[in-house]
């Protein structure tokens, strides 16, 4: 693989000047455009949310195909991509760390059955203050695309991968394990979609995966982004009933006497 000899200093200062072109670009401007005018109209008749809803859904996937297909890169972006992929999973363990002490400290109390208690963690609600473009139409947009609006991306409910629950009811598993919430397993290096000669050294987290590949997030969204949010719900549960639930068949059409 051939190294890139310009400095880091005038790879950043040219990267970001390639950024703010392409997000001035005629076609990122009337799409993120029209993504706003259809919330707009939401926001004053609801009743086309359905609608207006499955439009911005598209517009996002085409916005993103557009981004990423003009994402090239070099040793400075990936120096942007190895900050976030660390800083994601470093707030991952501290949500997967909280939620186990919660989870313990609860099930240690004697007035409680069941407990459970799920943890998520969700990129930062407010916009990257160092990404290069500083628009009140790029703040607006990430507000569109991390949830914070609505439910644009479904799948983005349980936040940047799939929640970590802990449930008095089941037994221990592999998911308690923090590699499983990383990786989905053993550590492992999620760049698919990357030029693997630059990237098969980065272990990125099956959460980057998973926002870039299963989300709608373009990859000029994620490298600046520094901020998470966690949130842990945890559910306690207590019955005065000491008799075990009625036996029913709901197979038998036994009810009419």
């Amino acid at each position: 693989m051939v190294m890139n000899t310009i400095p880091l200093k005038e790879q950043k200062k040219q990267f970001e000047s390639e950024v703010r072109c392409l997000f001035e670009s005629p076609e990122i401007k009337a799409i993120e455009i029209e993504i706003l005018n259809l919330y707009y109209q939401i926001n004053n008749k609801w009743e086309l949310r359905e609608r207006n809803a499955f439009a911005i859904q598209r517009l996002l996937c085409l916005r993103k195909s557009f981004l990423d297909k003009k994402f090239a890169m070099n040793d400075y972006n990936k120096s942007l991509l190895t900050d976030f992929n660390m800083s994601m999973k470093e707030h991952l363990i501290i949500m997967r760390e909280r939620s186990v002490e919660i989870y313990n400290k609860t099930k240690s109390s004697s007035y409680t059955d069941e407990i459970e208690v799920e943890g998520k963690c969700f990129l930062g609600y407010t916009y990257p203050r160092t990404h290069p473009v500083q628009t009140i139409q790029s703040k607006k947009m990430w507000q569109v695309l991390n949830g914070a609006l609505d439910d644009f991306m479904s799948t983005y409910d349980s936040g940047v991968t799939s929640s970590f629950h802990l449930c008095s009811r089941d037994r221990e598993n592999s998911k308690d394990f923090a590699n499983q919430l990383l990786y989905l397993g053993e550590e492992d290096n999620w760049n698919e979609g990357l030029d693997s000669s630059q990237t098969n050294d980065m272990h990125l987290i099956y959460a980057f995966h998973n926002l870039w590949s299963h989300l709608q997030f373009s990859i000029y969204d994620l490298l600046w982004v520094r901020d998470f949010n966690i949130e842990i719900c945890s559910n306690t549960s207590y019955s005065t009933s000491v008799d075990e639930d009625d036996d029913l068949d709901w197979d038998k059409y036994d009810f009419t006497d």
